[in-house]
C-alpha cells in the first residue's frame, strides 16, 4: 500500500494533465518534461518541501 505523500503526488499530477487537456494545452514536442509535470513540481516543492524548488 502506497503511503498519502505518494497518494497526493500522483493524484495532483493526474489533476494537472486532466486540467491542460480539458483546456485543449498543447505541450511543446521539443520539450523534456511536459507542462504537466512542470505545473505538478511546484505545486509538490509549496505543499511539502517549504516552496524549495531544487
Amino acid at each position: 500500500m502506497k503511503n498519502p505523500m505518494e497518494l497526493t503526488i500522483v493524484a495532483v499530477y493526474t489533476i494537472c494533465e486532466v486540467l491542460l487537456i480539458s483546456r485543449g494545452h498543447h505541450t511543446d514536442p521539443q520539450a523534456k518534461m511536459s507542462d504537466a509535470e512542470v505545473r505538478h513540481a511546484a505545486i509538490i516543492a509549496a505543499g511539502y518541501f517549504g516552496d524549495n524548488h531544487r
